[in-house]
């Protein structure tokens, strides 16, 4: 979910929360979203040098490039790309690196992959019925590694890459309601001055504070439409320690031409060293080496499929070897799938609401194999005081009591890594138990990168667009502020709660200064391997608000879209789902994707709650309903159990978008209210129209969903004959 307004104090009607974001939103864009005084100062603002621009001879990776479309999507080889580096030092000032002796390609393993989840080869009957490429042959993807060397104690890389050809890329939102999909090439990126990349989401988390063309962990490329002239990606194997920022522009030959510019660290904490992470041999000796991986491949969907092995790979690695947190080595389990209590109520549940929705999705959606009834925000005490309010006086012993008696699963909703500051004064939770905010200045010792012992001035307060509270970040090295969280976590599982809905998370991950120096993505990763340890293997753990890389090997689903929930603007945000939906899909199986709960009810129209429901099914088992079922007619209802939807959300994988890249935004869009503004009741930045999935028994469909004028949607059962 998106943004709260105060807890248990007063109850907004879903279009006035709608109204309010949407009238902070134009004051945000109008006055300039990237000037926020509140946000932590980006170190680029202290940078450095510049350096002179040289072309790499190249390494073994890749085909002879000989083609007519030399150069371009699948035959891009380190030959055609120029590049210069720079390292940012303890000092925060940036010098750049040697590209002879600093800089090194070298071959990766070259997959062969299928589009299909599963690794399994589609019939060829079928790819000529889609006229779409959907297998691989020898020699089609090739993955070649950029190994770079930086000097002890750099706390920042800046990669610049030119050469690449694009008039569209895909971007992948930094967390989970960030804007994602193919969009077109923006002019150029914003940069401090000196030149280097500024990336104001990095600090904040915000959603609003991203930038048309700058991705999270990859970024992609292609000219033309889809498998006309291959594609291009490329992004970071290791997203375990320091968070990876991808910026395209219009390089300086114009359009379809693109510059490419990689921030790899968002902190004053050195950077960890990549050595042996990689089949290939690395250079010897001292100091810190990285790694960016090029993918090319005939279609940006092949090109994702082979990134998404190499990254499952990548992390395997890590674990066997104990380089870094990792987790457990586990599959993600399938999530269940039922109803949700926020999408049409909010806040406004009490026990006896919850009571008697455990009664009718016993009735009415366990006979679908329906059986989670999650309750969302609304039960706590306060953001930060996870115990049962007044409206629990039972404590969820009946509630709980009542589900495994029909046979459900719990759900509870909480948002670990945020501590209102009106709860942490009530309580006088310790100053010491929260992140405080960098130094100003570059830090002159190792000491500087951690809290004093003797505290001076105010925790990091965080505010979200949209919100009028104010939180503490929670410090995840911080055993006793653990400690206080993973009691009242351990309760509710030991209550019988399987399903534990983790939201904005991307706190966690806010730049600071913590009890032991690490990173912002590393202090997130402890914080969720903690709280794994506490709930268990068994619980689901669903990720919201979440920095979607770093939550690889803990989380068994991951919101992928802002919430769906807003009255009359359900068209903009049943896109926004889809275009994220499709977007990330390629991350399954690490993870699960999840397109958020499907709503039925008036005012929506028949078609766009059909459509909705469909979207909401292309995600797999996550597929859930967020009305109110005490209200909700039969027939609205039947729109959501349907076969017709069910038969997607029960399929072993998530669909696969066929044409991805085929209509890339012409405008990037901080939240889908800004799309709404634009295209009223409907989208000006559609997503993919076309899905292929196969279910147990080899049974083939095919879904178009329609986005103009109108919302719609068909389907058609594929056969060889």
């Amino acid at each position: 979910m998106y943004y709260r307004s105060k807890p248990h104090r007063c109850q907004f009607h879903a279009r006035t929360r709608a109204l309010i974001y949407c009238l902070t939103l134009l004051l945000c864009v109008a006055t300039g979203c990237d000037d926020d005084p509140k946000a932590p100062a980006d170190p680029l603002e202290q940078g450095g040098a510049g350096g002179e621009r040289s072309m790499l001879d190249g390494g073994t990776a890749g085909e002879e490039v000989d083609s007519p479309s030399a150069c371009l999507g699948r035959y891009t080889t380190p030959d055609c790309l120029s590049v210069r580096a720079f390292a940012r030092g303890a000092q925060r000032r940036w010098s750049p690196l040697d590209t002879d002796s600093a800089l090194d390609w070298v071959q990766a393993e070259t997959p062969q992959v299928s589009g299909l989840f599963g690794g399994e080869d589609a019939p060829e009957w079928l790819e000529e019925r889609l006229g779409i490429q959907l297998n691989t042959g020898e020699g089609e993807v090739h993955l070649s590694a950029l190994i770079i060397d930086l000097p002890e104690g750099s706390t920042a890389l800046e990669v610049e890459l030119t050469g690449l050809k694009a008039d569209r890329v895909f971007q992948a939102g930094y967390q989970s309601w960030s804007f994602s999909g193919g969009i077109t090439v923006p002019s150029s990126l914003s940069r401090d001055e000196e030149g280097h990349l500024t990336i104001q989401e990095a600090f904040t988390g915000d959603p609003v504070h991203g930038a048309h063309g700058v991705s999270f962990g990859l970024i992609g490329g292609q000219l033309g439409d889809e498998g006309s002239q291959g594609a291009w990606l490329i992004g970071k194997l290791d997203p375990t320690y320091a968070l990876t920022a991808l910026g395209a522009e219009v390089g300086p030959e114009g359009e379809g031409d693109l510059k490419l510019t990689v921030r790899v660290g968002f902190s004053d904490i050195p950077l960890r060293d990549q050595r042996n992470q990689t089949p290939t041999p690395n250079n010897p000796g001292v100091g810190i080496q990285q790694e960016l991986i090029l993918v090319t491949a005939p279609t940006m969907w092949l090109a994702l499929r082979a990134y998404q092995e190499a990254l499952g790979e990548r992390l395997e690695l890590l674990r066997s070897q104990s380089i870094r947190s990792t987790g457990s080595k586990r599959s993600p389990l399938r999530p269940p799938r039922g109803w949700y209590s926020w999408n049409e109520r909010f806040e406004d549940v009490d026990e006896g609401y919850i009571a008697e929705h455990l009664e009718l999705v016993a009735e009415r959606l366990s006979p679908y194999g329906m059986r989670l009834v999650e309750l969302d925000d609304g039960w706590q005490r306060g953001w930060g005081e996870w115990l049962p309010n007044e409206r629990f006086p039972d404590e969820f012993n009946t509630l709980t009591a009542r589900a495994r008696a029909l046979n459900l699963t719990l759900g509870l909703w909480l948002a670990p890594f945020l501590v209102d500051v009106e709860v942490a004064e009530r309580l006088n939770y310790p100053r010491e138990w929260f992140v405080y905010p960098p130094l100003e200045e570059a830090p002159t010792s190792p000491d500087d990168l951690i809290k004093p012992s003797e505290l001076t001035g105010e925790p990091l307060r965080h505010n979200n667009i949209g919100n009028p509270r104010t939180y503490y970040v929670l410090d995840t090295t911080h055993p006793e502020a653990m400690t206080h969280l993973l009691t009242q976590l351990t309760a509710r599982a030991e209550q019988g709660f399987g399903f534990f809905k983790l939201d904005f998370l991307y706190a966690g991950a806010i730049p600071g200064r913590r009890a032991q120096a690490l990173s912002g993505t590393e202090s997130l990763r402890l914080g969720l391997q903690k709280i794994r340890e506490a709930i268990g293997e068994e619980a689901v753990i669903n990720a919201c608000g979440a920095p979607v890389h770093a939550v690889l090997g803990y989380a068994d689903s991951l919101r992928v879209g802002a919430d769906t929930t807003f009255g009359d603007l359900y068209p903009a945000f049943i896109a926004s789902a889809a275009r994220s939906s499709a977007a990330r899909a390629y991350l399954f199986p690490l993870v699960w994707p999840d397109g958020d709960q499907v709503q039925t009810r008036s005012p929506y129209s028949p078609e766009e709650a059909e459509v909705g429901a469909y979207v909401a099914s292309l995600s797999g088992p996550a597929y859930s309903v967020g009305d109110d079922l005490t209200r909700l007619p039969t027939a609205r209802l039947a729109i959501f159990t349907s076969e017709e939807r069910r038969w997607w959300a029960e399929l072993g994988a998530p669909a696969l978008p066929l044409d991805l890249m085929a209509r890339p935004a012409q405008r990037w869009f901080a939240n889908p209210l800004a799309d709404q503004l634009s295209a009223p009741g409907s989208t000006s930045a559609p997503p993919p129209t076309t899905y292929l999935g196969q279910d147990n028994q080899g049974v083939w469909r095919l879904l178009r969903l329609g986005w103009e004028p109108a919302l719609s949607a068909s389907w058609e059962r594929l056969s060889a004959e």
